[in-house]
């Protein structure tokens, strides 16, 4: 078959991208991958592991690398690091830090950790 997934799972012709996907205008074999029409089971490629638990250990910017890619956390359970708070209806990440400058990434600076209960 010729043209891309989205020519026909474009959620008119057949089923498309639900509405937990986060944005993006990239072809689906971007980052899915099938070895057969039926099931439609997909792997990730070189992830490793199921990527709605994030598990791995990576940066979200290792895959979500362009501004237009918003994801949508169904629970707090799926935020990773720093987008856990900073992304879509949480706090925009935008904080003077009571004046203080800070430009260190906020997980490994040393002022927060992922786990920390305090913000």
């Amino acid at each position: 078959m010729l043209g891309s997934c989205s020519t026909c799972h474009d959620g008119n012709t057949a089923t498309g991208k639900d509405n937990g996907h986060f944005i993006t205008s990239r072809e689906c074999d971007e980052c899915h991958t099938t070895n057969a029409w039926i099931p439609d089971i997909y792997q990730h490629v070189g992830l490793g592991y199921e990527p709605l638990n994030h598990a791995g250990n990576f940066a979200c910017t290792e895959c979500h690398t362009n501004n237009s890619e918003v994801i949508i956390w169904p629970t707090p359970a799926y935020q990773p690091d720093c987008a856990g708070c900073h992304a879509n209806d949480y706090d925009n990440g935008e904080d003077d830090h009571n004046g203080v400058s800070n430009d260190r990434n906020c997980a490994t600076s040393g002022c927060h950790s992922i786990s920390a209960r305090e913000w």
